[in-house]
């Protein structure tokens, strides 16, 4: 749920993520998980890819999600 809201939160955005990392804390069934979010460049200009972590706190991957954003 940490991945698909950080997801759905850029897609509600009305501009496009900028390029870089943005990290973020989330609470699920009192487990507390740090979710990475990737933005970087396609070969396309007006498309990104975004690529979701979530890592639990002993840094352990727990769920990975890449989607392609292109404008609204």
């Amino acid at each position: 749920i940490c991945a698909e809201n950080e997801l759905v939160r850029l897609r509600l955005t009305p501009t496009m993520p900028p390029f870089g990392d943005a990290a973020a804390v989330c609470e699920q069934a009192g487990t507390r998980l740090e979710v990475t979010v990737s933005t970087t460049p396609l070969l396309n200009p007006s498309l990104r890819r975004v690529d979701v972590q979530v890592r639990d706190a002993q840094q352990w991957p727990v769920l990975r999600l890449v989607t392609v954003l292109g404008p609204y």
